[in-house]
């Protein structure tokens, strides 16, 4: 699940020893973070979205 720190909260992450980034995280569906969310710690958020793959024609070498 992807969730990010409520606003006016900094919240640390047992996994990785750091902070919450501000965009968010994906994170296990862990007691920890459901607790998280309880209390209102966090909230579910959007992730980012990927860049998109460069198409089959992008990646193919010319040969002009």
């Amino acid at each position: 699940m992807y969730l990010k720190a409520a606003p006016g909260r900094v919240i640390r992450d047992p996994v990785f020893l750091d902070l919450l980034p501000p965009e968010g995280r994906d994170v296990p569906d862990s007691p920890y973070w459901q607790k998280r969310r309880e209390d209102g710690d966090v909230v579910f958020a959007t992730p980012p979205e990927e860049p998109a793959a460069a198409s089959e024609h992008d990646t193919q070498s010319r040969a002009d």
